[in-house]
Formats: C-alpha cells, sequence, structure tokens
C-alpha cells in the first residue's frame, strides 16, 4: 500500500491527468478485493 500510495505522489509531482490516478486507484482496490478472496 505505502508503494502505491508513492507512486501516486509521483504521479501527482509530475503531472499526470486525474483519470491516471483513478486507474491507479481502480487498479489498487480490485488487486485488494481479489488477495481477500
Amino acid at each position: 500500500v505505502e508503494l502505491a500510495l508513492a507512486e501516486i505522489l509521483y504521479l501527482q509531482e509530475n503531472g499526470p491527468s486525474v483519470e491516471d490516478v483513478t486507474t491507479i486507484l481502480e487498479i489498487e482496490q480490485r488487486a485488494h478485493e481479489n488477495g481477500l478472496q
């Protein structure tokens, strides 16, 4: 999770689109859900 947060912060600092951040969050959420199942 910390790695994901660091990646998001890096992308925010380097000017990604909001869509890019949203996509990353969706991927992380799916990965988390898959890990629980």
